[in-house]
């Protein structure tokens, strides 16, 4: 029996995932869902070789139509049919040998099966509508600097985990009359806690709903959680995002230089990531700080003791805690 609710990406079963897609789509509308996993396309020469790969045909085959195939230019990616068209290589191989034109049907369909396109305008667009969200985000983090801060650190968590889930243009609005609820709370000396409340910074793993037990504890015991150095927090919108350029491949690097850019917890030296943590704590005026971590997730088990050295320079209190589960009702 499981301890915490579905993953819905995994957690169907196969045979009737489908249902679950089109209960979606014509939930939503076809048009604004897609299968998402980590971000990849397949260009034409990757698709010939992993085709062949699955086929069962020798490596050197899918190699050799690879090479045959013409290289992308920037801004315009090369495609099968275009191949077919401009190489004549490639194309006598296809006509002539079986197997060739077998590899080459399948991976045709690969292209195109996501029935997605995607295009210069909407992905500008939609990075555009993105960074308005963590844009509002950085202002709800700005207002619990405040002392006392107008919302508690579980609310606030339980805000940024939504954002990974809801419509990110109902986001927008609904952040932005938060924040400007949040900014008039301070106006008006409204907290959720005692002026001079011990404030307290988590550092570490990142915590998905219904991970919010350790706020819970920290908040129910005398203190309150003012910031969060975690993919679900402080990681989510710190840097941002720049938009600029005049082709998709402009656009990816731009996502691309933002994301290498994260200080994740990781097996090499990794000064940056502490370097947050010591301006956290300045930013937020911070008390103590705990070292969460998901036992899964040994980077951040690792670079604990390494932080843990830091804060003792700093003279920073701190606690290391371990979670074995993301259950909310155990540790």
């Amino acid at each position: 029996k499981r301890q915490s609710p579905p993953d819905i990406d995994v957690d169907f079963q196969d045979s009737r995932r489908e249902e679950v897609f089109e209960y979606v789509k014509n939930k939503y509308g076809e048009d604004k869902v897609a299968h998402i996993g980590t971000f990849g396309t397949f260009q034409a020469r990757a698709v010939v070789r992993d085709v062949a790969r699955v086929l069962g045909y020798p490596y050197s085959l899918g190699d050799r139509i690879a090479k045959s195939i013409p290289p992308s230019v920037q801004g315009f990616p090369m495609t099968l049919e275009r191949a077919l068209e401009i190489s004549p290589e490639f194309r006598e191989m296809y006509e002539k040998d079986e197997r060739v034109k077998r590899i080459v049907d399948l991976a045709k369909k690969l292209e195109t099966i996501s029935g997605n396109k995607l295009s210069f305008e909407k992905l500008k667009k939609w990075m555009e509508i993105i960074e308005q969200k963590r844009e509002q985000l950085r202002r709800i983090y700005n207002s619990r600097k405040n002392d006392p801060p107008p919302i508690s650190g579980k609310d606030a968590l339980l805000v940024s985990q939504i954002t990974f889930y809801d419509d990110p243009l109902r986001q927008i609005q609904v952040l932005k009359n938060l924040a400007n609820e949040l900014d008039e709370r301070i106006k008006n000396k409204v907290g959720v806690v005692e002026k001079g409340t011990p404030k307290i910074l988590i550092s570490g793993t990142p915590m998905a709903i219904p991970n919010w037990k350790l706020h819970h504890i920290v908040e129910t015991n005398g203190a309150v959680v003012v910031a969060e150095e975690t993919c679900t927090g402080t990681r989510y919108f710190s840097s941002k995002l720049k938009i600029q350029g005049n082709t998709i491949e402009d656009l990816l690097n731009c996502i691309a230089d933002r994301y290498l850019n994260i200080n994740c917890a990781c097996f090499t030296p990794n000064e940056a990531r502490i370097e947050d943590i010591k301006h956290l704590i300045k930013e937020y005026k911070i008390d103590g700080v705990i070292l969460y971590n998901l036992s899964f997730c040994q980077p951040y088990e690792i670079e604990a003791f390494k932080i843990q050295n830091k804060l003792k320079d700093e003279n920073i209190g701190y606690n290391n805690i371990s979670s074995g589960t993301t259950s909310p009702f155990s540790t």
